[in-house]
């Protein structure tokens, strides 16, 4: 597997400020990922985004939601270190979904439910577990069946939604992430190239 030669941290921190105003900016990381945890990951509680040291380059955009992968159309390859800000971009693009998420108005009534028949009846309290039975519940509830015209991905997505929103606060929002943070790689491209030179 090609490894990339990383840009520094500092860049990609300066980077990341642009985004965000003073305190709210959180602090770019670098960590060893296991295979499990991929290239990024956004600590959104902490304001912290971690970036796996030694990358793995792929071939542009994308994003697993449930059992599928969500390409966008307008795809583009990316060259060696440019993949660490494409990866940032994605991180970049979660916290400020978490900042303006809108909740749906059947939400709430549903999480009272799952917690009152899994969480206190089964007493669970490990986060993975938890995402496990929520997706379960969730699969399960009318609002989450697949609307008339709706692709699979986007029903996933809805799912993988409401998971993430009861076990952390917040949803991914994959798609919106993944086509905002192509369309902002693509307009930042030539500034992203100053830092690798």
């Amino acid at each position: 597997m090609y490894r990339t030669k990383g840009p520094k941290l500092k860049d990609l921190q300066d980077f990341t400020k642009g985004y965000f105003n003073g305190k709210e900016c959180p602090v770019v990381i670098f960590k060893e990922f296991k295979k499990t945890k991929g290239h990024g990951w956004s600590d959104i509680d902490n304001k912290k985004i971690y970036l796996n040291r030694n990358m793995s380059l792929k071939r542009g955009f994308g994003a697993d939601i449930g059992d599928d992968f969500y390409p966008p159309e307008d795809n583009i390859n990316l060259k060696s270190a440019e993949q660490y800000f494409a990866v940032l971009l994605h991180e970049i693009k979660h916290f400020k979904v978490a900042e303006k998420f809108q909740l749906p108005k059947e939400w709430n009534k549903l999480r009272k439910r799952f917690n009152e028949e899994y969480c206190f009846a089964k007493k669970i309290t490990n986060k993975k577990e938890l995402m496990d039975f929520a997706f379960f519940f969730a699969i399960n509830e009318s609002c989450f069946s697949k609307r008339r015209g709706e692709k699979e991905i986007k029903r996933q997505e809805r799912i993988e939604d409401f998971v993430y929103w009861v076990v952390h606060g917040y949803p991914l929002n994959h798609i919106k992430v993944v086509d905002w943070s192509l369309k902002e790689f693509k307009k930042r491209r030539e500034d992203i190239s100053r830092y690798l030179n």
